[in-house]
């Protein structure tokens, strides 16, 4: 009996988790950054101030989940 893949139909139907399962915590992550930057710049605020709020809102994210080492 030959081994399953990862992310092979065999594995998935073995109960193994596959990449999005895996990686759960940096997709969260990069949706937080994509929210942020697609949010009007308040006033007042420079354009430079919202993607430094994106970048921080990532960290966070990624940071709390563990999704990085």
């Amino acid at each position: 009996m030959a081994i399953a893949e990862r992310g092979s139909p065999a594995a998935l139907a073995a109960g193994k988790p596959n990449w999005i399962a895996n990686n759960w915590g940096l997709l969260a992550a990069i949706a937080v950054l994509i929210a942020i930057m697609a949010l009007p710049t308040p006033a007042g605020l420079p354009i430079a101030g919202q993607r430094m709020l994106a970048i921080f809102g990532f960290a966070v994210v990624v940071w709390v989940t563990e999704a990085l080492d």
